[in-house]
């Protein structure tokens, strides 16, 4: 048996997506909970929201 070392597109893409959804789900581990359900609590984390999505939309387009 020969051994190749190249990659196919298929295989990187598909290494590059469970990459990726690692990444988001270590991402979505260290969002913060909010102490109380109230609108000021979620304002209080909009910081962290905003770097997730923004992240998270990175991540798409990179993929796609």
């Amino acid at each position: 048996m020969e051994w190749s070392l190249t990659m196919n597109k298929e295989r990187l893409a598909a290494f590059m997506d469970a990459v990726l959804a690692i990444i988001m789900t270590i991402l979505i581990l260290e969002l913060k909970k909010p102490e109380t359900a109230t609108l000021k609590a979620f304002w209080n984390l909009r910081v962290d929201f905003f770097a997730y999505t923004l992240s998270f939309f990175s991540g798409l387009e990179q993929c796609g």
